[in-house]
């Protein structure tokens, strides 16, 4: 990696601003954002799907369904999100921004400083100033915890990560980012921490400030995406595809059951399971296009202009 590192040094940095990659970031910014409103008037104004999301939180507490599988979940996921602190957000921004500027990226590291506190604060505005009406559900389904600050945490480190590191490496990095971020937000919902709803609107908000951040980009590294970028988006667009159909029809028999209807423990497991892959199919989505995008961005480098890829 060191010798990449200081070969990509020695290529060259400026090459001309591209055009496809910031637009493209930009309709995924606006797409994000109201993806995000959708989430909220669905998940939290409307009655049904706040049902489902209310019952999947249910099923995967480590007492909502009575028996001891959630605490040996918790077992396993409490250590995971444990690790999210300010100390740590802090921490791995700064290890994002030392590798951007020593491959002397200066304008990469503005960029992922804007993006790990622009989602954060996002996030914990939401949070603060987002209410969740009276819909008649009882008070269990009032308390406010929307968006997932963990969650974002987790995505926001993430993503940040995947940019900073040589292009050799996203692929790699992308994977590893996928499988912290899922596991921190489906945790939350083990600890009975976060609905699905939450941790789905703090993936939703990483994306928004990530496509965001690809507008603003006008320093392209010199050189084309290895095959392995065009594989890594596909790979995690079917992925997101397989499991958001799963999860619709998990969820699709949670809304079956009604308001009113007592949930039996298998109810309960279902719509945990619903919501869970649900998380999945958001989180495969948003590191597809953050693959995409980045893909995107190697490919206005390209040309007769473009040199060799360095890493």
């Amino acid at each position: 990696m060191t010798a990449d590192l200081r070969t990509e040094r020695s290529a060259g940095r400026s090459r001309p601003r591209g055009l496809r990659h910031r637009v493209a970031g930009l309709l995924v910014a606006v797409a994000a954002v109201g993806a995000v409103w959708l989430v909220w008037r669905s998940a939290i104004d409307t009655t049904g799907l706040r049902f489902a999301d209310q019952l999947s939180l249910d099923g995967a507490g480590v007492e909502g369904t009575g028996s001891a599988w959630g605490a040996h979940l918790w077992a396993f996921a409490e250590p995971v999100v444990s690790v999210v602190s300010i100390t740590v957000i802090f921490g791995v921004l700064v290890v994002a921004c030392g590798l951007a500027l020593y491959r002397r990226r200066v304008a990469l590291a503005v960029q992922l400083v804007l993006l790990v506190g622009g989602a954060n604060l996002t996030s914990q505005y939401l949070k603060s100033h987002v209410t969740r009406p009276d819909l008649g559900l009882g008070d269990t389904f009032s308390d406010n915890s929307w968006t997932s600050g963990h969650t974002t945490a987790a995505a926001s480190m993430s993503v940040a990560l995947v940019l900073a590191v040589p292009r050799r490496f996203r692929p790699v990095a992308v994977v590893v980012g996928l499988l912290y971020t899922t596991t921190t937000g489906v945790g939350t919902m083990i600890g009975s921490w976060h609905r699905p709803s939450d941790v789905i609107g703090g993936l939703l908000v990483v994306l928004a400030w990530t496509g965001l951040v690809t507008a603003l980009d006008g320093t392209l590294e010199p050189g084309r995406a290895p095959r392995a970028a065009a594989t890594t988006v596909a790979l995690l667009a079917g992925a997101a595809v397989a499991t958001g159909a799963a999860a619709w029809v998990a969820i699709d028999r949670t809304l079956g059951l009604g308001v009113v209807q007592e949930p039996s423990r298998a109810d309960l497991l279902v719509a945990f399971g619903g919501g869970s892959l649900a998380v999945v199919a958001v989180a495969c989505l948003v590191f597809a296009c953050l693959a995409g995008l980045l893909a995107l961005a190697d490919q206005d480098t390209s040309g007769p202009a473009a040199l060799p890829a360095q890493g």
